[in-house]
C-alpha cells in the first residue's frame, strides 16, 4: 500500500474517531449548551465520506454476505414503499429518513472494519473507560440534585453527560455494555486485573440500580453465561469466576434493595405476575401499547389485521415512520401512534419491513457472530455484542438511535486486522 493511500485511510480512521466521540456528548450538546437538534446529521455527513472510502477500497471488504443481506432488506422495503405511498402518505423523504436509519450502521461497521487498526480499537475503549468513569460522577451528582417535581421515576432522567430527557438511558445502558464487555474480555486474558475489573461491575451495578436500568441486570447475566460457556478455564480460575458470581449476586441484591426504597413500584415489577406481565403482557404501559416481546405478533395480528402481504413484506420504507416532515406524518403513525410501535426496533422494522425484514435483519447479527475473527483478541468481545445486540433488538430502541454506533464498533473489534489496516 503506498503513503497516499495510507494518509487516506488515516483520515477514515480519523472521522470513525469524531463520530463515536460525538455520539458520547450528543444529546449534552443539544440539552445543556442548546445546539440545535439537527446537529445529529453531522455524524451522516462524514459516513458519506466514509462510504466513498469503502467505494475506494472496496475491493478489500470481506463482508460480502453482510452487504447481500442489507441489500435485499432495503430494496425490498424500498420498492414496498414505494408502492404503498398513495395508501398510507409515505413520500420519498420519509422513505429517504428511514433508509438512512438502516444503512449507516452497516456503512460504519465496514469502515471500522477496514480503516482501524489494533491500536485504534485501544484508544477509543480507553476514551470509553475515562467518559464511563466521568459520566458515574455526572450521574450521582444528579442522583443527589436532581428532583423534578410531578415525576414518579426520575431514574430516566439521571443519565449524566447523556442529558436529563427520557431516552438517555438508552445510551447509558449502551455504554456500559460496551464498556463491561471490553473489561470482561480483556480480564479473561489476564489484560485486566481482577480487583480493577470487581471495581467496575460493582459500579456498573450500583448505577444501574440507582437509575432504574433494570435490563442491564439481565444483559450482564446474558454477557457472562456466554463468557462463561465460550471461555475455556483452569481449576484457579473457575474459583475466581464462582467469587466473582457471588460478589455480582451480593451487588445485584444490593442493588434491588436500592430500586425497591428509590421506586417503591419496582416490588410490582420484580413480582412473578410483574415478570409475566413484562413478557407477554397486553403492553408495554398497559394503555393499549405494544409488549416489548410479543409486539410483532400484535402487529401482524391486529394492526396488519392479519394480511399476508403486510405481514410478510410491510408498509416498506417512509409508510410507518415516527418522523416529522413539515409537521406531517404518515398516516399509520396518525392512526397507530398510541401503540408506540417506533419504541422497540423489533415493531419498527417489522411494521416498515415485515416478517421477511426483521428475519434478515437479525440474521445479520447471526452471520457476524458466526463468521470468522480475525482479531482473536476480540473475538470474544465480538460475540458477546452480537448476542447483546439481538437482545437489544427487540428490549428497545438503541439500535435505532446513535447509541447503535457504539454497538457496531464494539462487534466489529474482532475483525480488525492485529498489526494495523492502515500500515499493509
Amino acid at each position: 500500500m503506498n503513503s497516499s493511500i495510507k494518509i487516506n485511510n488515516k483520515i477514515f480512521e480519523k472521522i470513525i474517531f469524531i463520530e463515536l466521540i460525538f455520539v458520547l456528548f450528543e444529546r449534552f450538546l443539544i440539552q445543556n449548551l442548546k445546539t440545535p437538534d439537527y446537529i445529529i446529521y453531522f455524524i451522516d455527513i462524514l459516513n458519506i465520506f466514509l462510504f466513498f472510502g469503502l467505494i475506494k477500497n472496496k475491493k478489500n471488504i470481506e463482508f460480502r454476505g453482510l452487504i447481500v443481506l442489507y441489500t435485499i432488506l432495503l430494496l425490498f422495503s424500498s420498492i414496498t414503499g414505494i408502492l404503498n405511498f398513495s395508501t398510507w402518505g409515505g413520500n420519498l423523504a420519509t422513505l429517504s429518513i428511514e433508509f438512512r436509519n438502516f444503512v449507516r450502521f452497516p456503512i460504519f461497521f465496514l469502515s471500522c472494519a477496514l480503516f482501524l487498526d489494533s491500536e485504534s480499537i485501544r484508544k477509543i475503549y480507553k476514551i470509553f473507560m475515562v467518559f464511563f468513569f466521568v459520566n458515574l460522577i455526572f450521574i450521582i451528582y444528579q442522583y443527589l440534585t436532581f428532583h423534578p417535581p410531578g415525576v414518579w421515576t426520575r431514574g430516566d432522567m439521571l443519565n449524566g453527560l447523556f442529558g436529563t430527557e427520557v431516552g438517555g438511558n438508552t445510551f447509558v445502558n449502551v455504554s456500559f455494555l460496551v464498556v463491561i464487555v471490553y473489561a470482561l474480555t480483556q480480564w479473561s486474558q489476564n489484560k485486566f486485573k481482577t480487583n480493577r475489573f470487581m471495581v467496575l461491575v460493582g459500579f456498573t451495578l450500583f448505577i444501574s440500580a440507582i437509575i432504574e436500568l433494570k435490563a442491564f441486570f439481565v444483559e450482564f447475566a446474558m454477557l457472562y453465561i456466554w463468557y462463561f460457556i465460550a471461555n475455556k478455564k483452569t481449576y484457579k480460575e473457575f474459583l475466581i469466576n464462582i467469587f466473582l458470581i457471588f460478589f455480582i449476586i451480593f451487588i445485584s441484591f444490593i442493588g434491588l434493595q436500592i430500586m425497591y426504597k428509590e421506586y417503591p413500584w419496582f416490588y410490582d415489577s420484580m413480582s412473578f405476575q410483574g415478570i409475566k406481565d413484562q413478557l407477554f403482557g397486553s403492553g408495554y404501559t398497559g394503555s393499549g401499547d405494544l409488549n416489548r416481546f410479543t409486539g410483532i405478533f400484535t402487529v401482524c395480528s391486529k394492526l396488519f389485521d392479519g394480511d399476508i402481504s403486510k405481514t410478510i413484506f410491510g408498509l416498506g420504507l417512509g409508510n410507518a415512520s415516527s418522523k416529522s416532515i413539515l409537521g406531517s406524518y404518515p398516516m399509520f403513525f396518525n392512526k397507530f401512534y398510541y401503540t408506540h410501535y417506533d419504541w422497540f426496533s423489533s415493531t419498527y422494522i417489522t411494521v416498515q419491513a415485515g416478517i421477511f425484514g426483521i428475519f434478515i435483519y437479525l440474521i445479520t447479527f447471526f452471520y457476524l457472530f458466526l463468521k470468522k475473527k480475525i482479531n482473536k483478541d476480540y473475538t470474544l468481545n465480538s460475540q458477546i455484542m452480537c448476542i447483546l445486540a439481538l437482545f437489544l433488538v427487540f428490549y428497545g430502541e438503541a439500535l435505532k438511535t446513535d447509541a447503535g454506533y457504539l454497538i457496531y464498533f464494539a462487534i466489529s473489534s474482532g475483525f480488525i486486522r492485529i498489526g494495523g489496516n492502515n500500515e499493509q
